[in-house]
């Protein structure tokens, strides 16, 4: 058992232990090369309205669904900037890269990356999901089998 055990605890922190089926992606694309990443800024996946500057710290970000699905950027001085996505998946990625502390936004563009082929990053948790799924369900096998060999 402490094989499945020292299995499971290496894509467990992948994994969102509230929500089954889905995963941290940060850590997940920490697991892509740094070459196959680009700064959320420059995904053509991303558009960005509005103009934030570079050195003032963003005092507040939110999701949003109106006018476009989104997250909204703001500096304490009102100035905003909404960046918008059709898909969904991109957005998650930005905002589990965002931390809640008042960074600035050269610092995200420093720190925030997105894959350049969303297809590798979605199969890539797709494994992972299938693998550590696969390896509960073998781990409740043997733990069951090895109870149920006790009783003999």
């Amino acid at each position: 058992l402490w094989h499945f055990e020292k299995e499971l605890s290496k894509t467990a922190p992948m994994l969102h232990a509230q929500s089954p089926g889905s995963v941290r992606w940060s850590k997940i694309l920490e697991l892509i090369p740094q070459r196959d990443k680009v700064p959320f800024s420059q995904h053509p996946g991303v558009r960005l309205t509005g103009v934030m500057p570079p050195h003032v710290p963003i005092h507040h970000f939110e999701r949003v669904r109106s006018p476009a699905q989104g997250i909204l950027f703001a500096t304490e001085s009102g100035m905003t900037t909404h960046l918008w996505s059709e898909q969904n998946i991109l957005l998650e990625m930005i905002l589990e890269q965002t931390s809640k502390d008042c960074v600035t936004w050269a610092e995200l563009v420093d720190t925030v990356q997105l894959p350049r082929k969303l297809d590798q990053a979605r199969l890539t948790a797709q494994e992972i999901i299938r693998c550590h799924e696969g390896m509960v369900v073998r781990r409740d096998f043997v733990q069951k089998m090895a109870f149920e060999c006790r009783l003999f």
